[in-house]
């Protein structure tokens, strides 16, 4: 679901933002591509339609730009918007301008996703004769027709990853049209001719920038500059609410299905119906035009259809839970990798609606099909919610923590006088953990199939087998279990070096590595707050013991603790290990507590050991 609408031919330049999750250390985003200029105009109207146009120069230096710059595109709906292209050309190094010629005007990827349902469509132009150190120009005019209920608003930010030399944005406005704003690192400047006034933001010299391994959307550090008719958020959701409370309506049939769902288990209707909502309801977009990204279908409609986007599946979920006495609200958020908090109402702070339950205060996510009850993917925890109703309300969502997410994985291991090794897997999971995992063995093919790829990895190989319960059974903790072994694992002699084997453990404490970086950290780390817990048995044969053990270790600090515990008896060792991480993101200036319980933990859990074989008894 895409909720409000913004046009923009900054897709142009949209694969240059990618660019450097893999150059990053061959070469910074400047020399790779520079927007010389980006300059953005509004013609505001006091019924707030408008249009605007919007002049992109940018120069290309290397050959991915290029590739990734040969193009520029606008999507909008032909009902509501027109689109314009003005002028498009090339610079060449030598001054030579060559003209865009090759325009078209095809239906989107989601309207051939979706004939029949949204006609949406994308205007492009292609670039002629492109080379290192050609500058592409292009100027198009976006018109809505058709005014937004919510006023207007636009949310603008410089290309994090590419050099921009300056970024002109500015509204002509009616005086009588109120406009509050916001920014960080734009200059605004206000000025008023007769009865209009130009609100005027902009940007010099914003340098192109380079992401860190796990961070936020680069969304939650960048410059912006926002502006909206509006200051409110309940004025914004009650007006949202009105489309929505046309849409949920219980009519006899959907009591009767309401009912029968949730049959004599009225402690338990809530998540009934979601898990019925969630594995009946097929989901598919359907924007039909431009106001489709807010308007839901009603839940009739979508029960008759039996799909419908994220939009349609709460509205249904609420109608339902409605039918058998369950309040419950539309919440919009933003599902992705941003925690930013918008400060002004505006139609990109939300790109997604949940289900809101007032008197548990939980959030619900039916769209998610991996998603059991009250358990949200990291990606929804701590975002902004607006909670639609008579009275709506800004709230949050809540973080996550260590006890709702869990991972707990047994291993019993034998090793024989061979040098073979077999061993046995029992794994639990909870929360964020088990929508993984689902994930995983949802594509995952045969269990025997995943087992021995995953066993080609390891230390020792083998080959095996790991199956999950009842992977749509999401009322229940995931578990799986399987078998392995790994023969001639060892060479055995008089005394053996080794590593303990971890088998079929799905996390290892090493994983926890790739969270750790070199130096300083200059954004926060998103790693999840989680408890990950590994508990080993190893038996070695009867004509062999140990000589050396791993220790024993534990630690605590403000960002978490572990344990490594280990014990031996007789041919017997047993490793407990947990590792908790305290919360989902760590600040720059909290990362070194981070960086210095993972890494210890990482180094307490190498279980090296050593074991000898038992002298022979002399012979009588």
């Amino acid at each position: 679901m895409t909720i409000g609408f913004r046009v923009s031919n900054i897709l142009a330049i949209i694969g240059l933002s990618a660019l450097l999750s893999f150059c990053v250390g061959q070469a910074s985003a400047s020399t790779q591509a520079t927007i010389l200029n980006d300059s953005l105009h509004y013609h505001l109207n006091k019924d707030h339609t408008y249009y605007y146009d919007e002049v992109l120069k940018q120069k290309l230096y290397s050959q991915l730009a290029i590739t990734q710059g040969q193009h520029s595109q606008v999507n909008f709906f032909p009902k509501s918007q027109s689109v314009k292209l003005i002028t498009a050309y090339v610079i060449a190094p030598d001054g030579t301008k060559t003209k865009a010629t090759k325009y078209f005007v095809r239906p989107s990827q989601s309207s051939r996703e979706a004939p029949g349902f949204t006609n949406s469509k994308t205007a492009t132009i292609l670039y002629p004769q492109l080379s290192k150190g050609v500058t592409t120009v292009s100027h198009w005019r976006i018109t809505q027709k058709t005014p937004s209920p919510f006023g207007f608003s636009l949310f603008k930010q410089p290309n994090f990853y590419i050099e921009t030399k300056k970024q002109t944005i500015s509204i002509d406005a009616p005086l009588s049209t109120p406009l509050y704003w916001e920014t960080k690192g734009y200059v605004v400047h206000k000025k008023v001719v007769n009865d209009r006034q130009l609100i005027t933001a902009t940007l010099n010299n914003h340098l192109g920038d380079y992401d860190e391994a796990h961070t936020p959307s680069n969304v939650d550090f960048n410059d912006y500059f926002l502006i909206s008719t509006s200051n409110n958020w309940r004025d914004y959701g009650d007006t949202w609410w009105q489309f929505y409370q046309k849409a949920i309506k219980v009519t006899p049939k959907i009591k009767m299905l309401a009912k029968q769902i949730v049959g004599h288990d009225n402690a338990h209707a809530a998540e009934k119906l979601y898990y019925w909502v969630q594995q009946h309801i097929h989901y598919i977009a359907l924007r039909s035009n431009a106001s489709a990204n807010y308007i839901p279908h009603t839940a009739s409609k979508v029960l008759q259809s039996r799909f419908g986007d994220c939009k349609d599946m709460s509205t249904l979920l609420i109608t339902l839970l409605k039918a058998v006495g369950i309040n419950a609200s539309p919440a919009a958020v933003n599902w992705s990798n941003s925690y930013f908090n918008y400060p002004l109402p505006n139609t990109q702070a939300f790109n997604h609606m949940m289900v809101f339950l007032p008197t548990e205060q939980i959030f619900l996510n039916p769209t998610n099909p991996l998603a059991p009850y009250n358990v949200l993917s990291l990606t929804l925890h701590h975002k902004q919610a607006l909670i639609l109703a008579k009275q709506s309300l800004l709230h949050h969502t809540p973080p996550g923590s260590a006890d709702g997410d869990r991972y707990s994985a047994k291993s019993v291991i034998s090793l024989n006088d061979k040098g073979d090794m077999q061993g046995s897997e029992t794994i639990t999971a909870t929360g964020d953990s088990t929508m993984a995992l689902r994930y995983r063995f949802k594509h995952a093919g045969s269990a025997a199939g995943f087992a021995n790829s995953w066993l080609a990895n390891t230390a020792y190989v083998g080959y095996g087998k790991l199956a999950p319960t009842n992977l749509k059974d999401l009322a229940k903790p995931l578990l799986l279990q399987g078998q392995w072994e790994s023969p001639s694992a060892l060479h055995m002699g008089k005394t053996v070096y080794a590593i303990l084997p971890l088998g079929l453990d799905l996390i290892k404490p090493e994983h926890l590595s790739r969270f750790i970086s070199f130096g300083k950290r200059r954004f926060p780390v998103v790693i999840g707050a989680k408890l990950q817990e590994h508990n080993i048995t190893f038996t070695l044969p009867q004509d062999y013991h140990f000589i050396r053990t791993p220790k024993s270790d534990s630690f605590r600090n403000a960002a978490g603790e572990f344990v490594v515990r280990v014990t031996t008896k007789d041919h017997l060792l047993h490793v407990f290990n947990y590792i908790r991480i305290a919360r989902d993101i760590y600040s720059p200036e909290e990362y070194p507590l981070l960086k210095a319980l993972v890494s210890r933990y990482v180094q307490a859990s190498r279980m090296v050991f050593a074991i000898q074989k038992d002298d022979e008894k002399p012979q009588a």
